[in-house]
């Protein structure tokens, strides 16, 4: 086969691993064999340069302190309860906004984004509902918790189906005994 046709279908075919077209053990069969086993090792592993990991630490490190700034506004200012909550949506809206930015770039802390954005929908729906209907709350936090038994078994995520379990005996302790 011509060179040039090789290479052609080299790049397509690392066009669709890129694309999530094919799965990527497919990708790597068609790509050693098309390259007779010399497949370059530099599509691996990008450099990343300096300004490009400054601007992910910064993503990184505002994504773990929406947590906290969540728990502060509701839990230590003297706001009223709609300012609060639109404060509260808007943190909500960002760790789903960072979620989907790690997601996108295959990284690992699109789990950690998404544990914060499970648990600040957890403390403003817990807050809406202590605010409305406080005899509920344990109904909210049980459903929460098989949410993320749930979310953990689909996903196989085990940490997120411990979380679950763990919440479901705590809160089962907590309210029985």
């Amino acid at each position: 086969m011509a060179e040039e046709r090789k290479s052609i279908i080299i790049k397509e075919i690392n066009n669709w691993k890129q694309a999530n077209l094919l799965p990527s053990h497919y990708c790597d069969f068609l790509l050693a064999l098309y390259t007779e086993g010399n497949v370059e090792q530099e599509q691996e592993k990008k450099e990343r340069t300096l300004l490009e990991r400054l601007f992910f630490i910064c993503i990184s490190l505002s994504n773990f302190l929406l947590l906290p700034l969540t728990l502060l506004v509701i839990y230590f200012t003297e706001m009223n309860f709609t300012m609060q909550i639109l404060l509260v949506i808007i943190f909500l809206i960002l760790t789903v906004c960072y979620y989907l930015y790690f997601k996108k770039d295959h990284m690992l802390n699109d789990l950690y984004a998404s544990v914060i954005m499970l648990l600040i929908f957890l403390v403003i729906t817990v807050y809406i509902t202590n605010y409305f209907f406080s005899s509920y709350t344990f109904i909210i936090i049980a459903g929460h918790c098989l949410f993320w038994i749930a979310l953990g078994i689909r996903k196989k995520l085990i940490f997120l189906t411990i979380f679950g379990v763990l919440g479901g005996v705590m809160l089962i302790i907590y309210n029985f005994i």
